[in-house]
């Protein structure tokens, strides 16, 4: 699973906020760590880990939009769609 957003035209705090805003339908989020990387085809690809206040909000997460646990939180791939 992914996010699809604009990754050109967003900052991070603004990347932030709208990946908050989208796993809050989940739960409470406690943290995000944005890991940008070069848009390019074949690459590593943008990620981020999000942590929510209880294991079972990290499941729901996991389970709708997230890849997999990663560091006590859910790692969620970034997707640029221009």
């Amino acid at each position: 699973m992914v996010i699809e957003l604009n990754l050109h035209k967003m900052t991070l705090p603004e990347l932030a906020q709208y990946i908050r805003g989208r796993c809050g339908e989940y739960g409470t989020v406690t943290n995000i760590s944005v890991h940008l990387y070069p848009i390019m085809q074949g690459r590593d690809r943008p990620f981020a880990v999000v942590q929510m206040s209880a294991p079972d909000e990290n499941s729901r997460l996991r389970n709708s939009i997230g890849d997999g646990f990663f560091a006590g939180g859910v790692c969620i791939n970034l997707i640029h769609k221009a």
